[in-house]
């Protein structure tokens, strides 16, 4: 629990002995680094939750988010009628779209938790999670939803809702405003099983891929309205694409954290708004994490310090989730950096 009260005291930009290492892990890291297929966590709950606590107890000096938690990939978006496609050792996925006309945008209503596609299972799982809490070592507190950017674009396609903020806005509006209702639910729905969480992870790629004149009217309104509905929680924003032209917006969103994608500059958000949010990257987790060696993790993460850990609010993180075959070495190695050269006088 340790590294848990360093986590919430850093947000609060106190001051922690050292840089906390903060995580997010995926189901394919976490079945590699047990040496078990994906396939098989996937359809066994408790087989899901032994790999995750097996990483919490190797980890124990990292904060892993959203922790343990059920992730079944875009297989969620079968609530809205989409075809789930399973193979073997990849997350499952709706391939086609679901909303394939403008009067379906108008018409639909968004789907129940608790009644429709994947949903109901993964509640059933977080239900299951949630009766062994204790075990997690601080690693279960988190909420997590799609945010409504990324389930505008799956259902309606990226290309067409892109191009659509501008010849369709109002239409897009609509959209946006049902897919948020939904993960308004959605993120009710978890927070009643997990009564005492304490933040939420809304994963948002979309922020990145639009001007931020176009950020600022489509997609902060609702970035905000999700603070609002859940104003106690630690509000944690991921976004792995560019975002170095909307980064001075992000404070208005009500944000706590922010993961700095590998191609936004990490040292500009620092100077940016680094006094308003903390930040947590923005470490390869490809090059360097999965296919880069001790040496190469240590630069990566002395960098990251160098520009970020000054006046505190800042957390040693990839830019992205973990891959499957990331090494423990690896993830010992930001530890020790962490520890050394991320200590606080």
């Amino acid at each position: 629990m340790q590294a848990w009260r360093r986590f919430v005291k850093t947000v609060r930009f106190g001051e922690a002995d050292h840089v906390p290492v903060v995580l997010l892990g995926t189901p394919r890291f976490y079945a590699s680094l047990a040496g078990v297929r994906l396939f098989e966590c996937l359809h066994d709950p408790c087989k899901m939750m032994e790999v995750q606590l097996s990483a919490f107890r190797k980890f124990p000096d990292v904060v892993f988010i959203p922790g343990c938690w059920p992730d079944y990939g875009t297989g969620l978006f079968s609530a809205w009628g989409g075809r789930i496609c399973w193979a073997d050792n990849t997350m499952p996925s709706v391939r086609e779209k679901y909303l394939t006309s403008k009067q379906h945008i108008s018409d639909f209503h968004p789907p129940d938790p608790h009644t429709d596609g994947l949903m109901p299972w993964h509640l059933e799982t977080l239900k299951r999670f949630v009766a062994r809490k204790a075990e997690f070592n601080g690693n279960l507190h988190f909420i997590h939803s799609n945010g409504p950017g990324e389930l505008a674009s799956y259902l309606w396609g990226m290309d067409a809702f892109l191009q659509d903020l501008y010849f369709a806005p109002e239409l897009m509006k609509t959209l946006l405003s049902k897919v948020t209702e939904t993960v308004i639910a959605w993120l009710s729905a978890q927070s009643v099983l997990l009564a005492d969480c304490a933040g939420m992870l809304i994963t948002d790629d979309l922020a990145g891929l639009m001007s931020a004149d176009m950020y600022r009217q489509f997609l902060l309104p609702y970035h905000r309205l999700i603070r609002e509905k859940f104003p106690e929680l630690i509000y944690v924003l991921h976004c792995d694409s560019r975002t170095d032209h909307v980064l001075s917006i992000f404070p208005d969103a009500g944000i706590d954290v922010f993961q700095v994608g590998v191609t936004t500059n990490l040292a500009n958000a620092k100077e940016l708004i680094g006094r308003q949010v903390c930040l947590m990257g923005n470490i390869d987790g490809v090059e360097v994490m999965q296919r880069g060696n001790a040496e190469a993790v240590r630069r990566a993460a002395e960098k990251c310090l160098a520009q970020a850990m000054s006046n505190g609010g800042y957390f040693l993180s990839t830019g992205g989730g973990l891959n499957e075959d990331t090494s423990e070495e690896n993830i010992r190695v930001l530890v020790e950096v962490a520890q050394s050269k991320g200590a606080y006088s």
